[in-house]
């Protein structure tokens, strides 16, 4: 039962490794998910602005810290696992046929998504929350 199990397991991963890294890293960038991000950084650099009252040198701290570990380098890699594990090969190929298309772009442009909470929601159940907060301020100081 439990060699079942795992050699099942091992299949389902098997699956989501055989979709081309190229192909869902070609739909991540045809979805703008990284103009979401980058739209999300600016407005959270306003926010943390109006929010704390916190002197160049820690705030230049705070956006390298930041950057090191939420940078779009580092989150792009989880939006292609997402997509791998959640999508089949076809499926990523059907999105790409809709995403490629001409009025798909007149949508992105023209309908503007809640980034925020998109975003907002993707960084709060991010496990990569505790490991920034513990390397930026390791004694839980208030700004």
């Amino acid at each position: 039962m439990i060699k079942k199990l795992i050699l099942s397991l091992m299949g389902l991963q098997l699956m989501a490794a055989n979709i081309p890294i190229a192909k869902v890293e070609y739909l991540v960038e045809l979805m703008e998910i990284k103009k979401l991000y980058q739209k999300y950084r600016r407005t959270h650099e306003i926010k943390i602005s109006r929010t704390y009252s916190i002197n160049q040198e820690s705030r230049n701290k705070f956006e390298t810290k930041y950057e090191e570990i939420y940078g779009w380098e580092n989150l792009k890699p989880e939006y292609v696992n997402l997509f791998q594990s959640k999508f089949t090969e076809a499926e990523i190929n059907k999105l790409l046929a809709i995403y490629e298309l001409k009025e798909s772009k007149k949508l992105l442009d023209n309908f503007k998504f809640s980034e925020d909470e998109i975003i907002k929601n993707f960084f709060d159940s991010s496990k990569n929350l505790k490991k920034f907060n513990e390397s930026f301020n390791p004694q839980n100081q208030i700004f």
